[in-house]
C-alpha cells in the first residue's frame, strides 16, 4: 500500500467517525496529500527519517510513514525484526497509571448448565476442563452463578436454599457441584452470586426486606459449607435497587468479617450507568458498593461507560454481557479503552439446557445430551484465553499502552498489562474492523522486562476451532524493540508468559434419546432435581414417598414465586425429559397430589417463548383431583381442548398413573390403564415430554405433588 493510497483511506475512515463537517475539509486533506508525496520523494532519495507516532485514541493527525511488508513476500513473517518504520508504535513502560483487571468470566443460571451434573465421564471432567482448567482452555477466572428462587429466568428454574422462612438445604442446587468443580480446577476463581428470583416468602425485590438480606447471608453461609466463601454479591438481577438495603448489606457483611464484595446494581445499558451517577451524589450510598455492575454496556464496535463512573474510582464491569468470537475479541479491549471495565462476564456459561425451553442453545459449549456424551465447543472460549491464559486478576493496565491502531477505530485496538511484580507483560492486539495489514512496532520503554515474548493468534473470522489459539512465534526484543505484522480479522497476544494449552479433548457424535427410558429414582440422590430432567418451573427434587416405599420426585415450591421477568413468566410447576425429535411415543408417570388440584403431563413440547413461559407449542392432558380431565393442543398463547370430561373423583393423597400417548395424529389420554379418550390433531409432529402441575398459578397452581416410575416408551 502507497503512501498517498494509506492516507485516502484513513482521511476517509476520519470523516466518517467525525461526521458531515469533517468531510468538508478538502482543502486541508489535499494540502497533506501534497506534503506527504514531498516526503516520500525525499525517502526515496535518501534524504528521509523515520518517525512513528505514539500510542492514542482517536486522533486526527497521523505522523506515521508507509512500512508495509514487501510486495513480493506473500509469507512475511507475524514476528519479523528486520529494519524499516512500522505505521504505528505501541510504548510499553510500565511506570504508567492504569486500572486492576478483574477477570474474564460466564453466567450460569436460568437452566443453562442443568444437564453439566448428568454427563457421563470423561465427558463431563473434558468439558469442565475446556471451561475451568488453566492453560486448557477458556480458564475462567469468575463463576457468576443464580441463586436459585424456584422460578423460570429464562431456560429453566434452579432450585432456592430456603423454599420457605424455615426450610435451610445447601446442597439441592446443582450451581453448588459446578462451583465445587470449577474451584478443584482453578482454586482462585471469583465467585459472584446473583438472584433473578425467590420464594414468595421473601417478595423480594418488591420489598427489600430484612428477610431478604438473611436469605442471602444463608446462601453465603451454604457456599461456606461446600469450601469457599462468595467473592461477590450482587442485590437483584436487572431490577431496581435500594438504598437504605445496600448500605444496610454492606454494614452486615462487615460486620460478620466476610471478604464478600458488593456489586450494585445488575442492570441494563444506559439505565445501568444511572446507579453511579447517584452514587457520585450521595457517599454514604457510595461507600456500600464495591463494584459497579452494569449489563451489556458494549455494542458491536465499542462500550460505553460514564464520566461519573469513572469518576468514582471504583471497577467497572460488564457485569452480564454477550456475543461473537468478533465481538468478544473487541468487548475484552474496546471495553478498557472506552469506558475502564475491567472485567467482563458471559451470558451464559453454557448450553445445557432442554430441547423446546426457551433460548435453548445460547452458550459457548454445547452440551445437552448427557445420555450421548456429545458436546461441541465454540470459538469465544479461544477468544477469551488470549486474556486468561496469559494474566491474572490482579494485573494491571498500562493506560499509556491501551488505545486504537493508528489512532483509529476502524484499524483495530490494542490494551497491555504487567502482572503484579513488574515481571511479565501481556499485549492483547484485535484487528476485527481492520481492512488490511499492519506493520506494528512494540517499544519496551524503561524497566519493561526485556523477555522473549510469544505470540498467539487467532482468525476472528473463522467458523473453525482450528483457526483459534495458534503459536505463531517468539520474539526476542532488539534494543527493546519488537515488531509484528497484523493481519485483518485476528485477534493477538503477545506475552512473556508462556504455559499456554489448547485442549483437544472432543467428544462423541449425538445420538437420539434412548427410548425406551425408564427412571423409578431409586438411584438419584435426595434433595437434587432426577436424572435428565430440566425443571422450568418450581422445584421437582427426589425425596422419600409418601403412601409407597422408595424415592419419588416431589414439587417442593408451595406458593407462587417471585418472578424475575414479571407476570408474563408465570406458569405452573413443570419439568422437561427427552429431545427435540421424540415423535411418536408414550410419557407415562405414577402421581399422587397431596392436596386438591390438577396434575399434567406434555407432550411433543416445542418452543418455549422467551420471557412468556405459558406459550409453547404441543399437547397436554391434565386431570384434577374433582375428576375433570382435558386433552389440549397449545399454540404458544391459544389453547384448543381436543376432548375433555369427568371421571370419578382423585383423593388428594392416592396414586393413580396417567398416560398421553401420541402417535400420528391420534393423541391418547389415559388413567390406571384406561383410556379416557382419542383426539385427531396432526399439527404437532415432535418435542419433548414432561409432567407437572395444571389449573391456574395464582388459582391453587402450586402445590405438593409426588411422582414416581417415569416411563417414555416409543410408539
Amino acid at each position: 500500500m502507497t503512501a498517498t493510497a494509506r492516507e485516502a483511506i484513513i482521511f476517509r475512515l476520519w470523516a466518517e467517525e467525525n461526521g458531515p463537517a469533517a468531510k468538508g475539509d478538502v482543502m486541508r486533506f489535499w494540502l497533506c496529500v501534497l506534503l506527504i508525496l514531498a516526503s516520500v520523494a525525499a525517502v526515496a532519495c535518501g534524504h528521509g527519517a523515520s518517525s512513528s507516532a505514539s500510542a492514542g485514541g482517536d486522533d486526527d493527525d497521523d505522523d506515521n510513514n508507509d512500512a508495509s511488508p514487501p510486495a513480493d513476500d506473500d509469507t512475511y513473517p507475524q514476528c519479523d525484526q528486520r529494519a524499516g518504520s512500522p505505521m504505528f508504535t505501541i510504548h510499553i513502560d510500565p511506570s504508567d497509571k492504569g486500572r486492576v483487571f478483574d477477570g474474564l468470566g460466564a453466567i450460569s443460571s436460568a437452566g443453562n448448565s442443568r444437564y453439566l451434573i448428568d454427563y457421563p465421564e470423561p465427558q463431563r471432567s473434558q468439558i469442565l476442563d475446556y471451561l475451568f482448567k488453566p492453560g486448557y482452555g477458556a480458564a475462567l477466572q469468575i463463576l457468576k452463578v443464580e441463586i436459585g428462587g424456584d422460578a423460570n429466568s429464562s431456560s429453566g428454574a434452579d432450585a432456592s436454599h430456603m423454599h420457605t422462612a424455615d426450610d435451610l438445604n445447601c446442597d439441592r442446587s446443582y450451581e453448588w457441584w459446578l462451583i465445587e468443580e470449577a474451584k478443584k480446577r482453578n482454586p482462585n476463581i471469583k465467585v459472584y452470586g446473583l438472584a433473578w428470583t425467590s420464594p414468595s416468602w421473601i417478595l423480594a425485590p418488591f420489598c427489600w426486606s430484612p428477610e431478604y438480606m438473611d436469605y442471602l447471608l444463608a446462601w453465603i453461609d451454604c457456599g461456606q459449607t461446600h469450601g469457599f466463601t462468595a467473592d461477590y454479591l450482587g442485590g437483584w438481577n436487572e431490577g431496581l435497587w435500594n438504598r437504605r438495603w445496600f448500605i444496610r448489606l454492606a454494614a452486615e457483611i462487615k460486620k460478620r468479617g466476610l471478604p464478600t464484595k458488593i456489586v450494585g446494581a445488575d442492570t441494563h445499558g444506559d439505565f445501568g450507568w444511572l446507579f453511579p451517577d447517584l452514587l457520585a451524589l450521595d457517599p454514604g450510598f457510595a461507600a456500600a458498593i464495591d463494584v459497579i455492575g452494569v449489563h451489556y454496556p458494549c455494542n458491536d464496535t465499542g462500550c460505553t461507560s460514564s464520566a461519573a463512573a469513572i469518576g468514582l474510582g471504583k471497577p467497572l464491569w460488564a457485569s452480564e454481557d454477550g456475543g461473537s468470537a468478533a465481538v468478544w475479541a473487541r468487548n475484552i479491549n474496546r471495553g478498557y479503552i472506552d469506558a475502564r471495565l475491567t472485567a467482563h462476564i458471559n451470558w451464559p456459561l453454557v448450553a445445557a439446557d432442554s430441547d423446546g425451553a426457551a433460548m435453548a442453545g445460547a452458550g459457548v459449549l454445547q452440551a445437552n445430551q448427557p445420555w450421548s456424551g456429545a458436546y461441541t465447543i465454540d470459538q469465544q472460549i479461544w477468544v477469551w484465553a488470549h486474556l486468561t491464559q496469559f494474566t491474572q486478576p490482579g494485573w494491571r493496565y498500562l493506560d499509556g499502552a491501551v488505545g486504537y491502531l493508528q489512532g483509529y477505530r476502524r484499524f483495530g485496538s490494542y490494551t497491555t498489562l504487567i502482572s503484579p511484580d513488574g515481571a511479565d507483560l501481556a499485549v492483547v492486539i484485535e484487528t476485527t474492523t481492520a481492512i488490511g495489514d499492519q506493520y506494528v512496532e512494540l517499544v519496551l520503554d524503561g524497566a519493561a522486562p526485556q523477555k522473549t515474548l510469544h505470540l498467539w493468534a487467532s482468525d476472528t473470522s473463522s467458523s473453525n476451532n482450528d483457526d483459534y489459539f495458534l503459536h505463531s512465534c517468539d520474539a526476542t526484543p532488539s534494543g527493546g524493540v519488537v515488531r509484528l505484522l497484523l493481519q485483518p480479522n485476528r485477534l493477538y497476544t503477545l506475552s512473556t508468559v508462556g504455559g499456554q494449552g489448547k485442549g483437544t479433548a472432543a467428544g462423541p457424535a449425538p445420538a437420539p434419546f434412548p427410548l425406551p427410558y425408564e427412571n423409578d429414582f431409586e438411584s438419584d440422590t435426595l434433595g437434587r432435581e432426577a436424572r435428565w430432567l430440566v425443571t422450568q418451573e418450581g422445584s421437582f427434587e427426589v425425596a422419600p414417598c409418601t403412601g409407597r416405599t422408595g424415592q419419588c420426585v416431589r414439587q417442593t415450591t408451595p406458593e407462587l414465586p417471585v418472578f424475575w421477568g414479571g407476570l408474563q413468566m408465570i406458569d405452573t410447576p413443570f419439568t422437561l425429559v427427552g429431545d427435540g425429535n421424540l415423535a411418536d411415543y408414550t410419557v407415562t408417570v405414577d402421581a399422587m397430589p397431596e392436596t386438591d388440584g390438577t396434575i399434567r403431563l406434555l407432550g411433543r413440547y416445542a418452543a418455549q417463548v422467551p420471557f412468556y413461559l405459558p406459550q409453547h407449542t404441543g399437547y397436554e392432558f391434565s386431570l384434577a383431583t374433582d375428576g375433570t380431565w382435558e386433552i389440549r393442543r397449545v399454540d404458544l398463547d391459544n389453547a384448543t381442548v381436543l376432548a375433555s370430561g369427568t371421571a370419578a373423583a382423585w383423593p388428594a393423597g392416592a396414586w393413580r398413573t396417567l398416560a398421553l400417548s401420541m402417535k400420528g395424529d391420534q393423541i391418547t389420554a389415559s388413567a390406571d390403564g384406561a383410556a379416557l379418550a382419542t383426539a385427531t390433531d396432526a399439527t404437532y409432529a415432535t418435542g419433548v415430554a414432561g409432567f407437572g402441575l395444571g389449573g391456574h398459578p395464582g388459582a391453587g397452581g402450586y402445590f405438593y405433588a409426588q411422582f414416581d416410575n417415569l416411563e417414555i416408551a416409543a410408539e
